[in-house]
């Protein structure tokens, strides 16, 4: 089984990740195949991200990483359905995570981040949203095994990840 993690920007995606590591599971992160590609290709990663699916299909960034991917893992930062299939096409079941928070709360915690490309207003964030939902995001939402709201803090989360690793063992 693999255990997949979605969710907009800012959720929480990373941070349901390195917990989901620190409980024993090897991690891949679909970011870091669109920054490595960014860089290739001399683009941001919100262009490398729309350049790479429309010249390469829906499922461009996944089958990156299907090669590495084995079975037990955590991929993260799905985007589509169509990245969901690859994943269950190749390894059966998948069981998605999908990780939710406000827009304030989202804003907040990317302002905080630091990363280049995070956005500096929630204008910006409302733009980037809407790009990640163009993609597929929402769909994702209706076919997650588990929703996890990420308002409170890191211990909560922890809390809601050992309950979770321990109904999947």
């Amino acid at each position: 089984m693999i255990i997949a993690v979605a969710g907009l920007p800012g959720a929480g995606k990373t941070t349901v990740s390195k917990l989901l590591e620190e409980a024993g599971f090897r991690v891949y992160s679909m970011g870091d195949v669109v920054r490595r590609r960014a860089g290739e290709l001399g683009m941001s990663t919100d262009e490398a991200s729309v350049y790479l699916r429309i010249t390469r299909g829906a499922r461009a960034i996944v089958m990156d990483l299907l090669n590495e991917v084995k079975d037990g893992s955590v991929v993260e930062g799905l985007r589509s359905v169509d990245e969901l299939e690859a994943l269950v096409e190749r390894f059966g079941r998948v069981y998605l995570i999908y990780v939710a928070a406000s827009m304030t709360t989202r804003f907040n915690r990317l302002k905080n981040r630091g990363r280049h490309d995070d956005p500096r207003n929630p204008s910006d964030l409302i733009a980037r949203d809407y790009r990640e939902l163009k993609f597929g995001l929402a769909e994702l939402i209706s076919r997650a095994d588990k929703i996890i709201l990420n308002e409170e803090g890191i211990e909560e989360l922890k809390s809601a990840i050992v309950d979770l690793t321990s109904s999947l063992h």
